[in-house]
């Protein structure tokens, strides 16, 4: 494992060792201009650095040699370079849906009608989405870009801005261990809220079931879009969702509210697929008619696949204004 996780004990919850080796060769490429000022992954309208100073980092191929600290290596004997604060090429804020409703597996065994309760088994929404949100950071991190962190609910709960320095991760580590499932959902009020934080253009990535009023979230969505940030869509569900293949009366549970509905999901299951559908395809459409990146995350899929091909694809897209 990459010495960013090593470091790191509460890294291994999160960061799947098989994961992060179906990933370690890959690079995540920004797609449009961004405002760096490394020269290497990505293309950057700036030169030369920023005055405040954060670290050293050893020598890498292609630094440019001014920036070398010649005091440093007449004591160590060994090249670093001193990075500052806006040294990065990219910076990446995740943002995170924490809410009630993403603490739901399929393969959880439901509470069926005049029974006690069910009993939890599957890996959530939330879980994975912690996985995605901690490999994605790993990533950054390896290739010197700065990653932040946003978790919410009805409110930001916990926000961490983007930073390339060798110990972020533990902080953004510790955020996603300590993030709970609870409350309602407000994506469309968070984006603005962290769309007026970010000072400077980068990526923003949800991770979301975007379970909200989609006329809404698309909107705030488009919103960063217009502030030049590449936004990108990662649309987490469970099977269960998509199929509704449960048998038997089941009491339905509103995740975000006390309200329930006893039915047979036989009976309603053709009209909620239909539904279902509708909502998902509004928010891929949205997505492409703003030039944001859409994906679609069914849990059942490992995530050594998802990401891999996430980030292949990515590279393939090339560079845009």
């Amino acid at each position: 494992m990459n010495q960013h996780a090593a470091d790191n004990p509460t890294a291994s919850r999160w960061l799947d060792p098989q994961v992060v080796s179906s990933i370690e060769s890959l690079e995540f490429l920004a797609t449009q201009v961004v405002e760096g000022f490394i020269t290497g992954l990505h293309s950057s309208p700036y030169r030369g650095y920023n005055q405040e100073f954060a670290e050293h980092r050893q020598y890498q191929p292609g630094d440019e040699l001014r920036y070398l600290d010649w005091r440093l290596f007449a004591r160590t004997d060994r090249f670093y370079v001193k990075q500052f604060e806006a040294d990065t090429n990219l910076r990446a804020t995740l943002i995170l849906d924490a809410s009630e409703s993403m603490d739901f597996s399929g393969e959880d065994v439901p509470r069926a009608e005049g029974s006690a309760r069910g009993h939890r088994s599957g890996l959530t929404k939330l879980d994975y989405a912690k996985r995605l949100a901690a490999c994605l950071s790993h990533l950054l991190l390896k290739q010197r870009d700065a990653a932040g962190l946003a978790i919410f609910d009805e409110t930001l709960r916990d926000y961490i801005p983007a930073r390339a320095s060798s110990n972020h991760l533990r902080n953004l580590m510790q955020s996603l261990d300590s993030a709970v499932p609870k409350g309602a959902t407000s994506i469309a009020s968070i984006l603005n809220e962290v769309a007026s934080r970010l000072a400077r253009r980068g990526v923003v990535i949800l991770i979301s079931d975007l379970i909200d009023e989609p006329d809404r979230v698309l909107e705030s969505l488009s919103h960063l879009r217009s502030r030049r940030h590449e936004v990108i869509v990662f649309h987490m569900l469970d099977r269960q969702e998509i199929d509704l293949d449960y048998r038997g009366n089941i009491r339905f549970l509103n995740p975000e509210g006390s309200d329930t509905i006893d039915s047979d999901p036989v009976a309603l299951r053709e009209s909620y697929r239909k539904e279902f559908t509708a909502v998902v395809e509004k928010y891929r459409q949205g997505c492409l008619e703003h030039r944001i990146g859409y994906e679609r995350v069914v849990t059942d899929t490992p995530l050594e696949k998802v990401l891999p091909s996430f980030l292949v694809r990515r590279g393939a897209m090339g560079v845009r204004a």
